[in-house]
């Protein structure tokens, strides 16, 4: 791997990172339980909009990986990991359809993102009765990644950020 390239990825890293813990101060989970904003999504997209899906992975991996050693417990690990691939990968192929926009592909990243979790808590927990927040979660799954689209969007506009992004 080029050097600048683990330069852009390693400071990918910390500003997902960032993201990340700062949702931590976020009392989100009052609202729902495992509710959070999503904000690290934010540099995935970035990843995505100049077709990087394997630094995609491998950011949102890493990213997953250190904050659940900083501030998680293996449990969030498991989920975050299994929502944030399925996010990812969703994101990814919504991307490749031509008329989907930066506003939808947040909102399918949000919501799957969601579904994920959800997926690993039927697994864990051993039960379907976690389902019953759903919409509850799909609907701020996609509030959250309308907006996570929507700034990605505005990112994506500017030229000294999309410099990071030229191989």
């Amino acid at each position: 791997m080029k050097t600048k390239r683990l330069a852009l990825y390693s400071m990918l890293v910390v500003a997902s990172l960032a993201f990340s813990y700062f949702e931590t101060f976020i009392p989100t989970s009052a609202l729902l339980p495992g509710f959070k904003l999503g904000l690290a999504n934010l540099i995935i997209l970035l990843l995505l909009s100049h077709d990087d899906i394997k630094g995609a992975f491998a950011v949102n991996a890493t990213r997953i990986a250190l904050a659940s050693l900083l501030f998680g417990t293996p449990l969030s690990f498991l989920f975050s990991l299994l929502g944030g691939t399925l996010s990812t990968a969703i994101m990814f192929f919504a991307k490749r359809i031509k008329d989907v926009s930066y506003f939808g592909i947040g909102v399918l990243g949000g919501v799957a993102h969601n579904i994920g979790q959800l997926i690993m808590a039927v697994i864990t927990f051993k039960t379907f009765s976690v389902l019953t927040l759903t919409p509850w979660l799909t609907l701020l799954g996609a509030l959250c990644g309308a907006a996570t689209g929507f700034i990605a969007l505005l990112l994506t506009k500017n030229k000294h950020i999309n410099k990071l992004f030229i191989k």
